[in-house]
């Protein structure tokens, strides 16, 4: 009732709408700064843990090889309607079986040459020896007085620790518990990591994939490609560079008539895949042959003759035609790769030196093409 007395209606007031508190997100913010962090703590980890574990790392970097280079195999199978499972177990039998009939047409004739080169080897060391003892007495008596009793001092003393480092080096590969472990770790486990490695490995991919921060996806994703055409063609020229330098290195060899011609021109090829070390292991085995086979020095040229072709038609038209700039490395920092792989982790090191660099190398043009973005930003 009004103060009048009418009963007009009081106008009721409306509470007014309390706006709702916004909610604190609690999203984390990753920084460009943050990102960086991780992935430098990421890498020293990683360098760590193979600093401390690249003496048993031999059987996962042998399967993790295989199971890249049979991905694509498996892949294939798979898109033909077989299991992932299945084609993983086809491909590492098909490996198997294939290695096997290799080792049972080439063993008979490693077998016989190394059964002929044990019984041989001394002869040949005792003619060799007769052949040059004369020369180096004839060298030594140009001297006079002490200085020749010290050449042939230093001489006898240096010969004798160089052959009781070899013995000892050979006596260390039987002895060293850790050498027979990675060997019998090598045959027995390869095959099965090769197995879970092919099986899994679109997994490894989407979990690698997933670790990727967003901004960074598409980069990384250009730049994981270029790797894998780099290190695809790597493995595909070096093979056929091998198979096709120890064929034209053994046939050369038997043409000839040298003595483990089999032996030595199946290392001089297969080893090619290492720069200059199958050429040289190969051309100082077969010029220390022929040295104690041939008394002429006709046969001596020819196998000159031989490794010198076969090294130029190797690096100026097999290489590059085969491997070429699928890599993009200078021949001086191939040189170089492997002078630093040997010293940090051996032979093992020497396998890994040049498909290594390639990565690098590319992480490295992709790091300057980046650079060179950035400072056109500056650019007036």
């Amino acid at each position: 009732m009004s103060k009048s007395g009418s009963m007009t209606p009081q106008k009721t007031l409306k509470p007014k709408k309390i706006p709702p508190k916004k909610k604190a997100s609690l999203a984390l913010k990753t920084t460009p700064q943050q990102i960086q962090l991780w992935i430098l703590g990421g890498g020293i980890t990683l360098a760590l843990f193979f600093y401390y574990f690249h003496a048993i790392m031999m059987p996962f970097g042998v399967a993790l090889v295989f199971a890249y280079a049979l991905d694509p195999a498996v892949t294939f199978c798979e898109k033909k309607g077989l299991g992932r499972t299945a084609a993983s177990s086809v491909m590492v039998f098909s490996v198997l079986i294939l290695i096997a009939t290799l080792l049972f047409f080439t063993i008979p004739f490693l077998k016989k040459e190394l059964q002929s080169l044990a019984t041989t080897l001394p002869d040949y060391f005792k003619s060799l020896m007769e052949d040059l003892m004369p020369k180096i007495q004839s060298w030594l008596s140009t001297f006079k007085g002490e200085l020749h009793t010290k050449i042939q001092d230093t001489l006898t003393e240096n010969l004798s620790k160089m052959i009781n480092w070899i013995f000892t080096f050979l006596a260390s590969l039987f002895t060293n518990s850790l050498a027979l472990a990675n060997l019998v770790a090598l045959i027995l486990l390869t095959p099965l990591l090769i197995f879970y490695l092919l099986r899994d490995w679109p997994k490894i991919l989407t979990y690698i994939h997933n670790l990727i921060p967003p901004t960074l996806k598409s980069s990384t994703l250009q730049l994981g490609q270029e790797i894998n055409a780099t290190l695809s063609g790597y493995f595909r020229g070096q093979a056929s560079l091998c198979l096709i330098m120890a064929f034209y290195y053994v046939i050369a060899l038997s043409i000839l008539g040298l003595n483990f011609a089999f032996t030595i021109g199946m290392v001089s090829g297969l080893l090619a895949f290492i720069p200059y070390v199958g050429f040289f292991t190969g051309f100082i085995a077969a010029l220390g042959v022929a040295l104690a086979q041939f008394s002429g020095i006709d046969q001596l040229l020819i196998v000159v003759a031989i490794y010198g072709f076969g090294h130029t038609v190797e690096a100026f038209f097999l290489t590059p035609k085969l491997v070429g700039g699928r890599i993009g490395l200078h021949p001086v920092w191939v040189i170089f790769a492997l002078l630093g792989g040997g010293f940090i982790l051996g032979f093992t090191g020497l396998l890994l030196a040049v498909p290594v660099s390639a990565i690098l190398a590319v992480l490295l043009r992709f790091a300057l093409h980046k650079y060179q973005q950035h400072l056109k930003g500056y650019a007036p």
